[in-house]
């Protein structure tokens, strides 16, 4: 099951696109290859990162908005098609995400 906020978050176009599974197949849910699983973990991932800075739009704006840091793609570019959490370019897409959520505390 897809983890409800997600589905929230990303319009069902982007979602797709991102996740590379058709609308239907996200609506009607059913069993996901390992694959898919990975890529949906990976947008997880990047939207609970994403929501201590955004709310809802600026989450779907910041994957549609290119990037210097991503040689001046935006994530949604990187994130389509045939692409996995290891790629170097998603890597990069990780490390941006993830400096959203660091704390400047010690």
């Amino acid at each position: 099951m897809l983890p409800r906020d997600l589905k929230k978050c990303l319009d069902a176009e982007l979602f797709s696109k991102l996740s590379g599974i058709s609308p239907k197949r996200l609506k009607t849910g059913g069993v996901f290859s390992d694959k898919e699983i990975s890529r949906l973990q990976f947008i997880f991932y990047a939207v609970q990162c994403l929501a201590g800075a955004y709310n809802q739009r600026g989450i779907r704006q910041w994957f549609r908005r290119r990037r210097k840091q991503l040689g001046n793609k935006s994530p949604s570019e990187i994130l389509t098609g045939d692409w996995s959490p290891a790629d170097t370019e998603v890597e990069k897409i990780r490390a941006l995400v993830k400096s959203l959520t660091a704390s400047d505390a010690t």
